[in-house]
């Protein structure tokens, strides 16, 4: 039985105004969770990066939006225990991590919403198949994974191999919004990076190569509920 140590982070990677409803939510994070609840904001995650694994050149010439992706792929590989984004969410999660490390599963999660929302790279040939293959997968906004298994190992190095590939565009053209996307009109920054590039594409095609050793159980944040 794999032992995990009972965190679940969450990031706030910049110093921009935090909304009443995503304070709200941390709040009823701290209060159900259960386990030790850890929102890590600027000053905070410099403190976790692992000097043989200094985080990637790009990191911070990313978007907020994309620095949290980056950092959900980070701490699930290098230090697992479980990540929330900051969506409404009223459980306990000690079961969940007791499911896990009674497993030989690397990953729990809860199921995609559906095909139409799994986020896929529109050049991957296997993209399609990926979608067809969503309840198979775990979603991006809540998670529980042992550290360091052949998928985070995986999924870790996919999302850097595309950061090594774009660390010259991101260096000419930095994220000039917290939410920054390629082609937004709200910037035109010539920002390289699709909304969900380095986080749920990656994600979802990692949980699908290694489909047979993900599972789902984990309740859904409330993804669509109001938090900005």
């Amino acid at each position: 039985m794999t032992s995990l140590a009972r965190n679940l982070y969450a990031f706030w990677t910049e110093d921009n105004e935090m909304s009443i409803f995503r304070q709200n939510n941390i709040k009823e994070l701290r209060n159900r969770c259960g386990v030790n609840f850890l929102l890590l904001k600027p000053n905070d995650i410099k403190l976790y990066e692992l000097p043989d694994h200094p985080f990637h050149e790009s990191y911070s010439y990313l978007s907020a939006t994309a620095k949290s992706d980056y950092l959900r792929s980070y701490f699930m590989n290098f230090y697992g225990g479980g990540y929330v984004d900051i969506k409404f969410c009223d459980y306990n999660w000690n079961q969940y991590y007791d499911q896990l490390e009674q497993s030989d599963k690397y990953a729990i999660g809860y199921l995609p919403v559906g095909a139409e929302n799994v986020a896929v790279d529109p050049e991957d040939p296997d993209g399609i198949t990926i979608q067809s293959h969503w309840q198979e997968l775990i979603g991006a906004g809540a998670m529980i994974c042992k550290p360091k298994t052949a998928f985070t190992v995986y999924w870790f190095k996919l999302m850097t191999d595309i950061l090594d590939s774009k660390k010259d565009k991101l260096k000419a053209y930095p994220a000039q919004h917290v939410r920054d996307r390629q082609g937004w009109k709200g910037t035109n920054s010539n920002y390289p990076l699709r909304w969900a590039e380095i986080g749920p594409e990656t994600l979802f095609k990692s949980a699908f190569t290694f489909k047979d050793k993900i599972t789902v159980g984990l309740p859904r944040p409330d993804l669509f509920g109001k938090y900005r």
